[in-house]
């Protein structure tokens, strides 16, 4: 019985960490006036452990998930934060990496990152379209 009753609990954390984890991720519209169809804009998508720091001089914080943009050129300013759960301590980058793209309608885009030793780069990739 003491089984069954662990199993249920188990599962149910299962659950609500699907729950809390889907809820993390958001849509955030960076341009103004009412919402457009997809095949007007461009989406950016981007997780932990990159924190966007700005968006065309427009300073955060934006949650993770995803930027939807007009079509044209924009500057996203990007930092890497890093958390290591086991011992509680998180690190944030010293320096904020500077991206610029040319955004298409209909495409979207994701924030690649590299970390070697204490160096990381950060990049924008295409990711495909409607």
């Amino acid at each position: 019985m003491r089984t069954k009753g662990a199993f249920f609990y188990l599962c149910l954390l299962s659950v609500l960490c699907l729950f809390a984890a889907a809820g993390c991720a958001s849509v955030t519209r960076m341009y103004p006036g009412p919402a457009l169809p997809d095949d007007k804009i461009a989406s950016l998508t981007f997780y932990e452990p990159i924190r966007v720091i700005s968006v065309d001089g427009n300073t955060g914080p934006f949650a993770y998930g995803t930027l939807q943009v007009l079509p044209g050129s924009h500057t996203i300013s990007v930092k890497l934060f890093e958390c290591n759960y086991n011992s509680g301590r998180c690190d944030t980058s010293e320096g904020a990496i500077t991206l610029t793209f040319d955004a298409k309608a209909g495409r979207h885009y994701a924030i690649e990152y590299s970390k070697s030793g204490n160096s990381w780069n950060a990049s924008i990739e295409e990711t495909g379209s409607e």
